[in-house]
């Protein structure tokens, strides 16, 4: 599924099958993503401020060079993240 570049603002994704997704550049400011499964999707450069992650699967995800992630909603609920390519400090 290629999403790049898409505008998911305040989006509604809980429980989505995004797996393997190209979510690069998506802007997910304020979406909700609860149990979302998002293993093995690319989300590089997306801007995910004040997205809700719990329970968000990101195994294997790339996770390098987020934007907002210190304002999103619960960055410690994301299922895997030390399975997922980050900038490191996840």
């Amino acid at each position: 599924m290629n999403l790049e570049g898409s505008g998911l603002k305040r989006a509604g994704l809980s429980h989505a099958k995004l797996d393997d997704a190209n979510l690069k550049s998506a802007d997910l400011t304020d979406a909700v993503l609860t149990a979302a499964n998002a293993s093995g999707a690319d989300l590089m450069c997306a801007t995910i401020a004040g997205a809700n992650l719990k329970g968000f699967d990101v195994t294997g995800a790339e996770l390098q060079r987020i934007k907002g992630r210190d304002s999103t909603k619960d960055w410690s609920g994301l299922v895997d993240v030390d399975r997922a390519i980050t900038d490191g400090g996840s």
